[in-house]
C-alpha cells in the first residue's frame, strides 16, 4: 500500500519536474550506505557551508535519520520474516 503511494508520487514529481530521483548522484550515495550514522554523514554535506553545520542541525539531522533508518529496517525484516513463513507454509 505506501508502496504504492510512494512510486506514485515518485512518477509524478518525476512529471513534473522531469528529475528521476532514484538517479540522482545523492540517491546513489544513499543507497549505498549501510548505517544510521553514514547516511547522517552524508546528508550532513548537504548542508550549505553558511549554515555553519551548527550541533543544533547535526543533532537534529540525526535524530531524524536514526528514527527513519530504524523504521526501514524494522520495515525491511518484517517483510524478510513474514516472506520467509509464507515459504514454509508452503513446504
Amino acid at each position: 500500500m505506501l508502496s504504492n503511494l510512494f512510486s506514485a508520487s515518485l512518477q509524478e514529481y518525476e512529471e513534473q519536474t522531469g528529475i528521476v530521483l532514484s538517479k540522482h548522484p545523492l540517491a546513489e550515495q544513499l543507497r549505498h550506505s549501510d548505517s544510521a550514522e553514514s547516511v547522517t554523514a552524508i546528508l550532513q554535506e548537504q548542508v550549505p557551508r553558511e549554515f555553519g553545520r551548527t550541533d543544533r542541525i547535526t543533532q537534529a539531522l540525526s535524530s531524524v535519520v536514526s528514527v527513519l533508518y530504524t523504521l526501514s529496517v524494522s520495515i525491511d525484516l518484517y517483510w524478510v520474516r513474514s516472506k520467509m513463513l509464507i515459504g514454509l507454509l508452503h513446504l
